[in-house]
């Protein structure tokens, strides 16, 4: 696969929003119940009062005459309030509202028919298999894997931009290039899909069985975004939640020093180090000990520590410094480096002294 490719999909309207976009966790209910689901766990409950929301959004407005609000939850469709929350974000002029959903409640094209008339740009449609029963199994919701699929076609029966997120799990790995193909097949208007590697958080820590590896994910991965990209649909996979050895290894790029540049300028022009995310990847992602050696270092924000605890760094591959390949003046990752120890013996340090929360460490 050529570079252009990997550069579209890792740098994208869907995953790279910032610093337009302000997400707006509306509620933790959800009629779905993921095990692999990476912010919601046990116990874990809450709700913004609609008039809280409209104070958000207003102030919204006023820092950003381009921003982008991304309505998220739980499930945000189970709310009263959110066409109203979705026309009040307009009439304050917010540039772009986008809904994250298992748009099983679009099922009922009439509430697919207001979202669109109350201004809703585009949705995020979660929709993990092919197959029903993989999908209800996933979600742990029988029966609402046909309702995201007329959900989809009610959404762009009614002028919807929608793009699919596909969650890359063990149970639907092996069908994932079916899944791809299913998808474009059944919604030729569809923008894109997403293809999102697990992150270690959540109430996934209680399913891990479900994680895949990172080895374990290339072929399927670069398969399917071979078919994505032949439809002529857009293709996303988050640039800095993976490692990037790994995504180049997946779509089969050299990192050069053009490549590291490119990286760089888009890191600066992005200003990644106030991106949403920074926060939970400073304080959750590490750099073991074979990033000491990588050309790719300062513009990699490293791997999930979860992710090591569990199987290791024995995955990750440094990429070689090329003649007269030169740092850039800035790393633009504070996730701490681990030197000196055995893939082993840093599992349990990082288990048991907490060394991946330190917001730097010596190189």
């Amino acid at each position: 696969m050529e570079i252009e490719p990997f550069l579209k999909s890792v740098y994208s309207r869907a995953n790279c929003l910032h610093p337009q976009a302000f997400f707006v966790r509306l509620d933790s209910r959800c009629n779905q119940k993921c095990g692999f689901c990476n912010i919601l766990g046990p116990g874990v409950h809450f709700k913004m009062d609609s008039g809280y929301v409209r104070g958000m959004l207003r102030q919204i407005a006023l820092v950003r005459t381009d921003a982008t609000v991304n309505f998220t939850g739980g499930e945000p469709t189970l709310r009263r309030d959110l066409i109203d929350l979705v026309t009040y974000a307009k009439a304050v002029n917010i540039k772009r509202v986008v809904l994250q959903t298992n748009a099983t409640r679009l099922a009922d094209e009439q509430y697919a028919h207001k979202l669109a008339n109350a201004g809703l740009d585009d949705a995020l449609v979660s929709l993990h298999s092919c197959f029903p029963e993989v999908s209800d199994t996933l979600t742990g919701a029988p029966g609402t894997w046909k309702k995201t699929v007329v959900g989809i076609q009610n959404a762009l029966r009614n002028g919807i931009p929608i793009t699919t997120n596909i969650v890359l799990t063990t149970a639907n790995l092996d069908h994932l290039v079916d899944t791809v193909q299913f998808t474009l097949n059944s919604f030729p208007t569809l923008s894109g899909i997403i293809l999102s590697p697990l992150q270690p958080h959540g109430d996934l820590l209680n399913h891990l069985e479900l994680l895949p590896k990172y080895s374990d994910l290339s072929t399927p991965v670069r398969q399917a975004a071979e078919l994505i990209r032949a439809a002529d649909k857009n293709l996303y996979l988050s640039y800095c939640e993976n490692p990037l050895c790994w995504l180049l290894d997946a779509f089969g790029v050299q990192g050069d020093n053009e490549l590291r540049q490119y990286i760089a300028r888009r890191l600066n022009a992005n200003e990644c180090g106030d991106c949403h995310l920074s926060t939970m990847m400073d304080k959750d992602k590490i750099k073991p000990p074979v990033c000491d050696t990588c050309h790719l270092d300062s513009v990699c924000f490293g791997v999930w520590r979860k992710y090591v605890d569990i199987f290791g760094a024995e995955e990750l591959k440094a990429v070689p410094i090329p003649v007269g390949g030169k740092a850039p003046k800035k790393s633009f990752s504070v996730a701490p480096h681990v030197s000196g120890q055995s893939a082993a013996d840093q599992r349990v340090a990082l288990a048991n002294t907490g060394l991946a929360r330190q917001s730097s460490f010596p190189r």
